[in-house]
């Protein structure tokens, strides 16, 4: 007999992301990140800023929250 597959859980990266760095300045503070397509979903977060992350249908949307997220807490 065939051993049967194991279940697939999530989505399957290698197929669905494309990444876009981003980078911002904040007074004398550059900050860089990664924003990431998964299917139809922009996610993007910051590094060095805990809780600065966000989703959404564009890259030009989930910039202008990280940038919002970044005066916020930097």
């Amino acid at each position: 007999s065939k051993p049967t597959e194991p279940q697939k859980l999530g989505l399957d990266i290698q197929e669905n992301v494309i990444g876009y760095p981003y980078s911002t300045r904040v007074g004398s503070t550059t900050y860089s990140g990664n924003i990431e397509k998964f299917a139809n979903e922009y996610h993007g977060s910051v590094s060095g800023l805990l809780g600065v992350s966000a989703i959404g249908p564009s890259v030009n949307q989930v910039e202008e929250h990280l940038g919002n997220l970044i005066s916020f807490f930097a």
